[in-house]
């Protein structure tokens, strides 16, 4: 079917009988993939220039997610108008066509880059919904037929690992020095360096809160004698 009045070198498709009508397509891919035996179907690009970009599909409830890893990161844009899903990305890419179509679960027909490397064009078999969704150097595009009325998430940021326990022994110890005088007594901690700290008075207490990390020494408190 053509696009904003050209036909951009595809096929035209016949919207009445498509090769695998979206909708029946969806629905019958755990069907196939348990025919192949397959968990999951992945086509790499085959094109030996720049191998790092990938993109892999695995079935989902009642739509297909196309995976795409970059190396190094790129922005892509989908659009679906007048049949045509057309791919736009920031730089060039090594993706190959054929296996963008052979992840489709019958949702594309055929395809091809244009001359540039940056754009993919897709003759569909039927109208799509389409959902995008972009993490780093990783990318999804979801296709869904349009009466679908399910949710396509988008990617989300992994929890941060638990941080490692502290190891008080890899600090740096921090002695105190205490002085005995007729109204007052002083602590001294020796720091190699200005540390901004807080105090917090309390009863029959005294807190001390440093901006910095440190192993204090505090023997010198069981010699002194408050006033």
């Amino acid at each position: 079917m053509p696009l904003g009045g050209g036909n951009h070198g595809l096929p035209k498709v016949k919207t009445e009988s498509p090769i695998i009508g979206l909708s029946k397509g969806l629905k019958g891919l755990a069907i196939v993939s348990r025919t192949l035996g397959l968990a999951a179907l992945v086509v790499f690009s085959s094109l030996p220039v720049r191998a790092a970009d990938t993109v892999a599909a695995v079935p989902e409830s009642g739509f297909i997610r196309l995976n795409f890893n970059f190396a190094p990161a790129a922005n892509i844009t989908a659009t679906a108008q007048g049949g045509v899903l057309t791919l736009a990305f920031d730089r060039k890419v090594t993706l190959a066509p054929q296996a963008i179509i052979a992840l489709s679960g019958g949702a594309i027909a055929s395809g091809h880059a244009d001359a540039d490397g940056k754009t993919l064009r897709f003759a569909l078999t039927q109208p799509v919904r389409l959902h995008q969704s972009a993490l780093g150097d990783h990318a999804v595009l979801d296709l869904a037929p349009q009466n679908f009325t399910g949710a396509m998430p988008d990617l989300v940021q992994p929890p941060k690992p638990p941080a490692k326990p502290l190891d008080m022994a890899s600090l740096p110890e921090i002695k105190l020095r205490t002085g005995t005088y007729a109204r007052y007594t002083r602590l001294v901690f020796d720091w190699p360096q200005a540390v901004p700290y807080t105090v917090f008075p309390g009863a029959g207490k005294l807190t001390v809160r440093f901006q910095a990390l440190a192993r204090p020494n505090l023997s010198a408190i069981t010699r002194f004698a408050p006033p």
